[in-house]
């Protein structure tokens, strides 16, 4: 049950006194829970009047971060009563950060630094911004007062603060970085890092950097130089501009020493004033935090190499490890394969006719019978037995006619190199195009016609050769099924194993480095890669070859095997009744009876509709 009531009720709370101001508010009760519906409303109220609100609060906050700049950089009122530490009453955060500036420069940094850091992206640019343009105008006060010889804790809170933000703040170092020559020349200026030479007639004033000696007796300047040493160390990598800044001061002069020998120069150097020294070793706290940054980004740098190098090694452990395994699977099932396709190739021999076995017909020994045919094939050379049997059938018919054949080539030398001096003569009075054209042009080719006897049903399927048949079609179902598909899987693994490894046989880390480091069993790894990828090869050209004997081999069969086959269709002449014209196609009776009573109905109807219209 709610209950509803109406009072007029007077809050004062502190907090929220710019919201609420003591004013009447209605507020609704529930009788079992009163509070919730009151604080609910209040949070409703406090949300409408932060919207309302908002743009004055946005420019209420970025006064109140110049004061806190301009408080931080504020030289300190010794005259006046530091305020309490303890908030008033009803003061507000921004209040309570502008009386906790006034107290010391440390707190106001605290400040500045939880403002930073509370801020939106948006915000947070705009307020790093402001306080960057006030370092400068404060790096410039620094320098006049470097030049009027005055010492003053102004110059110290400038690096104070800039080694701070410059450590936390992404956009106060993109802002360093975009101007850094600017900035390390005002930084350097007011540490009083040059001299001014006095002002002649033919030129102006004339700044020259301090000597080694004078460098390192200036604290404030080694406080600027270790400060820009440990940015440019820190986040050279990322902002260039830093270290171009650095390697800049070395050539015009400045001596940026060790980490050690800074810290010893600034603990010499520390008795230029209370303020001075307390400053100084705040900033040299930054630098080293600084420096500590820097160190964490090199040594996370190193890891992250070598978990690469690690990553690397085990990618080369685990590919060698598959060329072992995969070398060793090849090696067992080679010894199979091998066997398996020289049982069809023997079985192949068998059915297959070859050279040997019309060895016969060559020497002119056989007849071709009823189905021989003819093969025609063109040599580049003579036939041996040919020759010879020529050879001897020229050398009896010598013999016959009484004149040995040597004595008719003696007898005809004389005319002969009479004949070949006036062809020699006719020749050399005769172009190439003339010689061809008279002469022609000479090959040592001829044309051999061999019979070659193929008796029938020597590659056909039979009884006999049914055995051979069917081994070779379980070897090619064994091949096609099991050797072929094991093959193509190892030639998979090879390339992916093979493609895996840097193809220049160097390694990536040492490579990134500058160093180039080979290593002998990678070029190992590659000769047996090489090796192995070859026996594939071979392995998987020969079964493909042996499945292709098997398929000429069925073919030619069956195509031999259709050929004896009779044909069985027999074409019967036409007679007088396929000449005739089909019969009209029949209707169905049950269907005529139901078309015949469905007109009768209608015929009923309509005259029984005619005698009622004459009726009335």
């Amino acid at each position: 049950m709610v209950v509803i009531t109406a009072f007029n009720t007077v809050f004062k709370v502190d907090r929220h006194r710019r919201l609420y101001s003591h004013k009447s508010l209605w507020m609704v009760r529930m009788t079992a829970a009163p509070n919730a519906f009151a604080f609910a409303f209040i949070r409703r109220r406090e949300s409408s009047a932060r919207s309302a609100e908002a743009p004055h609060s946005h420019c209420d906050d970025i006064e109140s971060f110049d004061r806190l700049v301009a408080a931080y950089f504020a030289p300190p009122a010794p005259s006046q009563s530091s305020p309490s530490k303890k908030r008033r009453r009803g003061a507000s955060h921004a209040d309570a950060d502008a009386n906790a500036a006034e107290r010391s420069p440390e707190a106001a940094l605290k400040a500045l630094k939880r403002r930073l850091r509370g801020a939106s992206s948006e915000g947070q640019v705009q307020l790093t911004q402001r306080v960057f343009a006030a370092i400068e105008r404060h790096a410039q006060r620094a320098q006049a007062n470097a030049k009027a010889n005055a010492t003053d804790a102004l110059f110290s809170r400038v690096v104070s603060i800039s080694a701070e933000l410059f450590e936390r703040s992404v956009a106060f170092r993109a802002l360093v970085a975009a101007r850094a020559a600017a900035f390390f020349e005002l930084l350097l200026a007011g540490a009083g890092g040059f001299l001014l030479q006095p002002r002649t007639k033919a030129s102006g004033a004339q700044r020259t950097h301090l000597t080694t000696a004078q460098q390192a007796q200036n604290a404030r300047l080694q406080q600027v130089l270790a400060l820009v040493a440990a940015w440019a160390r820190a986040f050279g990598d990322r902002y260039p501009a830093l270290a171009a800044g650095r390697a800049a001061l070395e050539q015009r002069g400045f001596a940026f020493a060790s980490a050690s020998c800074a810290q010893r120069g600034r603990g010499g150097g520390s008795g230029g004033g209370d303020r001075v020294a307390g400053a100084g070793t705040a900033a040299s706290s930054s630098v080293v935090q600084v420096s500590r940054h820097g160190k964490q980004e090199q040594r996370q740098e190193e890891e992250e190499e070598e978990e690469e190098e690690d990553e690397q090694e085990r990618e080369t452990r685990r590919r060698l490890r598959v060329r072992r395994v995969l070398t060793a699977q090849v090696e067992r099932a080679t010894p199979e394969i091998v066997d398996a396709v020289g049982e069809m190739e023997r079985a192949f021999e068998l059915l297959v006719p070859s050279l040997d076995a019309f060895s016969g017909v060559f020497g002119g020994g056989g007849d071709s019978g009823d189905g021989a045919g003819v093969r025609r094939a063109v040599a580049s050379g003579g036939a041996s037995d040919v020759a010879d049997k020529a050879d001897s059938e020229d050398e009896d018919e010598d013999e016959e006619d009484g004149v040995d054949a040597d004595d008719e080539e003696e007898l005809g030398d004389g005319d002969d190199a009479d004949r070949d001096g006036d062809d020699d003569a006719a020749l050399s009075r005769l172009d190439m195009n003339q010689i061809v054209q008279a002469y022609g042009l000479g090959s040592a080719a001829y044309e051999l016609t061999i019979e070659i006897p193929t008796a029938a049903g020597i590659c056909e399927q039979s009884s006999d050769n049914e055995v051979l048949f069917r081994h070779l079609s379980d070897g090619v179902l064994r091949i096609r099924k099991r050797f072929l598909p094991l093959v193509a899987d190892w030639r998979r693994q090879l390339e992916v194993v093979t493609s895996a490894r840097d193809p220049d046989g160097v390694d990536s880390v040492g490579a990134a480095n500058g160093v180039t480091r080979e290593r002998d069993d990678e070029h190992n790894d590659d000769d047996d890669s090489r090796v192995l990828a070859r026996r594939l090869d071979a392995l998987q050209r020969r079964l493909e070859l042996t499945v292709s004997k098997w398929g000429d081999l069925v073919a030619e069969s069956e195509t031999r095997r259709l050929a004896a086959v009779a044909p069985s269709i027999v074409s019967l002449p036409l007679t007088a009744s396929d000449l005739r014209e089909p019969p009209p196609p029949r209707r169905n009776p049950l269907r005529q009876q139901d078309a015949d009573a469905s007109k009768r109905r209608r015929v009923v109807l309509s005259d029984s509709r005619g005698s009622q219209r004459r009726a009335r």
